[in-house]
């Protein structure tokens, strides 16, 4: 497998070399993780520019196909950094037609966000996988979503009812506790908040009118894991 796979790539990269921008190139019998290693071989290429659309037929292939590039594609940047960009991430399709009377899974809205955000602003995987259903469901725009955005800055000034204001537009509920993704709380001159696009929340505490510390924290035991400049 790992010899046809070689062979596969020097001649699609030989092919890449000679073509003009814009070609396509098709490739045909590429089987089981063959696909998956041509993909994750044109991401890791100098010459490529953002990150690589896979597109599978349904959901049902999207994780196979996730584990698949994972394997050949190394994580980029400290693990350590909660924004750093991952190898590999998915698009999910939403299950409710937007034309339907039902409220759209609030996990699958987020995890779309999530990405757009990454996509949008410098935190992109290289590969992102998605089902041909999401790739045709309409988004955000840019401009209206970027406007939704915000970062907090340790040692800045930030007006707490502002930043209240501000959540509540982009869809966060308000809680006691901050426990779930999309969630955030208030109390005192401390502000949890869990931005889907992070693993754990955020602590932020205020003095007076001047962030003086972000941290993220464990949601279970509400104990610090360390601080970070931004969030």
């Amino acid at each position: 497998f790992f010899v046809e796979t070689r062979l596969v790539l020097r001649d699609i990269e030989a092919l890449l070399e000679n073509a003009g921008a814009g070609t396509a190139v098709e490739v045909y019998g590429a089987a089981g993780a063959l696909g998956p290693a041509i993909a994750a071989h044109l991401a890791r290429q100098d010459k490529h520019h953002g990150p690589l659309l896979y597109v599978v037929a349904g959901e049902d292939r999207v994780e196979t196909r996730c584990a698949d590039l994972s394997f050949f594609l190394a994580p980029r940047g400290s693990a350590e950094d909660p924004l750093a960009p991952l190898p590999v991430l998915d698009l999910p399709t939403p299950e409710v037609s937007p034309h339907a009377e039902m409220q759209a899974d609030r996990r699958t809205v987020m995890r779309r966000l999530a990405l757009l955000y990454r996509l949008g602003h410098g935190h992109a995987p290289a590969v992102v996988v998605a089902p041909a259903a999401a790739v045709f469901r309409r988004v955000i725009p840019p401009r209206e979503f970027s406007d939704l955005c915000r970062v907090v800055e340790g040692h800045c000034a930030l007006d707490r009812e502002a930043l209240v204001k501000d959540l509540c537009r982009a869809g966060y509920g308000r809680a006691q506790v901050v426990e779930d993704p999309g969630t955030f709380a208030v109390r005192g001159a401390v502000i949890d908040v869990f931005p889907p696009i992070y693993r754990h929340p955020v602590r932020i505490q205020l003095f007076g009118d001047e962030v003086e510390s972000i941290r993220l924290y464990d949601a279970a035991s509400q104990r610090t894991l360390r601080p970070v400049d931004r969030v």
